[in-house]
């Protein structure tokens, strides 16, 4: 439970440090209490009334890191003070990190006000919990291995692919919302409904100089092409150091 403070304001770093350190007691390391650490963090840092820099300073965290999780917390305020609070709410809480909330927020239509956007949460992690011991004819690998070509694709065409229905393979585009297999989920509306993009290796951080370092020699080729004159240039020498670009770029993206 809760520690309560004595004041209306934002906590002392006392008080702070107390609830800190009851999590981390309450909450070993452990896979299996991952989610309910999350919650009791992001309720943490909801209720402290600190800034985000202040959290991230006393946290050793970046920004994004801190801002994640204070919007999951209010999340968990909004879902726990409405009639939402019990059932299946009880069952949904029970594996919900901060991760998995983030998977299914990046679906939800961005141009909604925050609190819309926290009821369509809710509803997919229901239709989650509906459908997720039902048979599993498609799998996020699967989607990316024949959809991840950063190209546009609506669900509909996602799911004859694999004889799915639309819900499952909405469900698994939301897996994939974190980045947890190596690929970024993007969508954008699309008429009535919703077009989505696969990218490999999305949200891969890389270092700038060894991308450079790989990508040079191919670089100064093709600026080679570009100075000569139209009786020199070479259009197959053109494509051919294109496509080594490209695939270089893939691999690294790895």
């Amino acid at each position: 439970m809760p520690i309560a403070t004595k004041t209306l304001g934002p906590m002392s770093p006392s008080e702070y440090d107390l609830e800190r350190a009851r999590i981390e007691e309450t909450y070993p390391k452990g896979a299996t209490l991952t989610a309910l650490k999350d919650q009791a963090l992001a309720d943490l840092f909801h209720r402290c009334r600190w800034t985000q820099e202040q959290l991230a300073q006393k946290e050793g965290k970046s920004q994004h890191y801190i801002s994640y999780r204070l919007r999951f917390g209010r999340f968990l305020k909004f879902i726990t003070g409405s009639d939402k609070s019990k059932e299946p709410w009880n069952l949904i809480k029970k594996d919900l990190s901060e991760w998995k909330f983030r998977g299914f927020w990046e679906q939800t239509d961005k141009e909604l006000d925050e609190r819309f956007r926290f009821r369509e949460v809710y509803r997919m992690l229901e239709e989650h919990i509906t459908i997720k011991s039902a048979p599993s004819k498609v799998t996020p690998k699967q989607i990316i291995e024949h959809f991840g070509d950063s190209k546009w694709h609506t669900v509909d065409t996602i799911a004859k692919k694999f004889d799915a229905s639309i819900e499952e393979v909405k469900r698994k585009l939301i897996e994939m919302g974190g980045g947890k297999y190596k690929a970024v989920c993007e969508n954008r509306k699309y008429g009535t409904t919703k077009q989505y993009r696969i990218i490999r290796g999305g949200g891969k951080k890389l270092d700038l100089a060894t991308v450079m370092e790989e990508i040079r020699p191919i670089l100064q080729r093709l600026e080679e092409q570009g100075k000569s004159n139209m009786a020199t240039m070479s259009p197959p020498i053109v494509l051919g150091l294109t496509h080594e670009l490209m695939k270089t770029l893939e691999r690294l993206a790895r």
